[in-house]
């Protein structure tokens, strides 16, 4: 019997491989073939924390319907059944967002309300770099996990939330991972704390890379959106005009790109291709019309917009 390190192989580890090995007949070519006989069915019992109640997360627990919840579980939600029902409905509108979180930034808000809504009642993009940066520095000790805080950039040093801020600002500035890390290589800092260019080089594109995967492609979104719904609740029960970031969120989410071009990134074609492609991308065709035509084009003429043969290569398979 085969076995997967000192254990048999079960039936659901056999039913894995089965899965993946089906799924290679689209990038290879050959046969798979099984020397083994399939192992016994077994009843499989995965516990999730959403079926059992006592160790569900709260921000879990509060979002389901009172006829879903078991009884010995309904007074882990009595505190936060005490909260106004408009905040109960703020705190279950940021899914998935600490609710402890939440209400720390709320209280923070709450403690100097002319600073913060000088500094958040802008709409559309932030005006300046430190509108951007109090919504991350709100968020850093609140709702950041200790992983985040941990980011360590050779010989720069470890990322705080203001770094974080400086390099969202030049992604919406420049709205180009590429021309991110050509801006840091040249920056005078960087300069002269890595001298030698192709360890600059290195350092900075493995670093935005990476901050650009863990931070604008979704945590950040999320966080500024939270803090949009938070300040619009705070700042309205105050009677003053709050602002709203969600169009910011969405467009760093989505690479600056155009919402018809965005849905390119979900065939798996990289944001690196659609920005070279943006000029010649109809903006009132759906993604399949828009591959297809792509697709009608040579490779030669593809070239021609700068492509590499990767990105080619994903826009052929998106098919």
């Amino acid at each position: 019997m085969i076995k997967k390190g000192t254990k048999p192989i079960d039936f659901f580890d056999y039913k894995n491989i089965a899965g993946r090995s089906g799924r290679m007949k689209r990038h290879y070519k050959g046969i798979v073939v099984r020397f083994e006989p399939e192992p016994d069915q077994m009843e499989l019992f995965v516990d999730i924390p959403l079926f059992n109640h006592e160790k569900c997360p709260l921000e879990i627990l509060v979002s389901l319907d009172a006829n879903e919840i078991e009884e010995k579980s309904k007074t882990r939600l009595d505190e936060f059944r005490s909260y106004p029902q408009d905040l109960q409905e703020l705190l279950k509108t940021n899914s998935g967002v600490s609710i402890k979180g939440q209400l720390d930034i709320i209280k923070k808000i709450e403690s100097n309300l002319d600073y913060y809504h000088n500094l958040l009642s802008w709409r559309t993009y932030p005006p300046d770099f430190d509108s951007l940066s109090i919504i991350i520095e709100l968020c850093w000790n609140t709702l950041a996990t200790q992983s985040d805080r941990a980011l360590y950039i050779e010989k720069i040093g470890r990322i705080s939330a203001r770094w974080l801020a400086s390099f969202t600002r030049s992604y919406t500035r420049l709205r180009s991972i590429p021309s991110v890390i050509s801006h840091y290589i040249n920056q005078e800092f960087w300069i002269n704390k890595i001298p030698d260019l192709q360890e600059r080089t290195d350092i900075a594109s493995y670093s935005i890379l990476y901050i650009s995967r863990h931070w604008f492609d979704y945590k950040l979104p999320k966080w500024i959106t939270t803090i949009s719904n938070i300040q619009e609740h705070v700042f309205t029960k105050h009677n003053l005009q709050p602002g709203s970031f969600t169009y910011f969120a969405s467009n760093l989410e989505n690479g600056f790109l155009h919402s018809n071009s965005a849905t390119l990134l979900e065939y798996d074609i990289p944001a690196s291709a659609i920005n070279k492609l943006r000029r010649v991308i109809p903006i009132d065709q759906s993604a399949e019309t828009i591959i297809k035509s792509l697709n009608e084009l040579t490779d030669e003429e593809l070239n021609t917009f700068s492509l590499i043969q990767y990105e080619i290569n994903k826009i052929r398979s998106a098919l």
